[in-house]
């Protein structure tokens, strides 16, 4: 139950200065892309999306990972969304800029 009302305040807690959030948390992919292209699109009429999985069969191995690489991103504003623990499927999204 820790985590259901751990969720819940974090869905209802103000931005923080540095970013935007959704005024809620979304309970649909539909919904949280709806989302985040609304967050990004203001002032802007273009928008590019990327994802990231972590394998089937329950995560990535305990392991040291070495980053190899950093590219930046194109443009200023960034929309990251991920799923928040609750009973059923619940998503955040933050912005930068």
């Amino acid at each position: 139950m820790r985590s259901v009302y751990d969720t819940l305040s974090r869905c209802q807690a103000p931005a923080r200065a540095s970013e935007q959030k959704a005024c809620s948390c979304t309970t649909s992919l539909e919904a949280t892309v709806q989302t985040a292209v609304r967050m990004l699109v203001a002032g802007s009429h273009t928008a590019w999306a990327a994802a990231s999985k972590v394998p089937a069969g329950g995560g990535l191995p305990l392991q040291p990972y070495v980053i190899e690489a950093v590219r930046p991103l194109d443009g200023d504003r960034h929309v990251g969304c991920h799923v928040v623990p609750f009973p059923y499927a619940v998503y955040q999204c933050h912005s930068t800029g």
